[in-house]
């Protein structure tokens, strides 16, 4: 599905010169987080910005739990 979306994209206009044909990066959410899809990302000369899968889902990349933001909950 990915490779349809990205053979879908036409090209950029720029004001002068020659349009490129492909962004300069990707942003992905999670669920395009496979060695497949950044291959195809980066054979494409794109920078890939997908998100990493957690092996916690429930912890966040500083190891905190998600509930204690901080913010007082009296």
């Amino acid at each position: 599905m990915l490779k349809d979306v990205l053979d879908s994209l036409r090209a950029i206009r720029r004001p002068l010169g020659r349009p490129r044909r492909w962004p300069g990066k990707l942003h992905a959410d999670q669920g395009y987080d496979y060695w497949a899809c950044r291959e195809l990302v980066r054979r494409r000369g794109m920078i890939s910005r997908i998100a990493r899968k957690a092996s916690n889902p429930a912890l966040t990349s500083a190891g905190t739990d998600k509930s204690s933001s901080g913010a007082w909950n009296g």
